[in-house]
């Protein structure tokens, strides 16, 4: 079924939609694959340690606890 849009208004809503759902979707793709990247760098850094044996990467958890002990 083909539909045919007579009204410039409702044809130009309809696309403005589907640029949102493709941003959207875009915004979606580029986050998991950053959480991917992040993910593999984690674990090819976690045992890596400096001259003092402290960690060079820690979990995100444990620096902001880190952080609030701190204060």
């Amino acid at each position: 079924m083909r539909t045919i849009h007579h009204d410039d208004d409702l044809r130009q809503d309809s696309l403005l939609d589907l640029v949102e759902i493709a941003r959207a979707g875009a915004r979606k793709m580029l986050a998991e694959a950053l959480e991917a990247e992040v993910q593999v760098y984690l674990k090819a850094a976690a045992g890596q340690r400096d001259e003092n044996g402290h960690a060079l990467v820690r979990p995100a958890h444990e620096v902001c606890e880190a952080w609030l002990s701190l204060r």
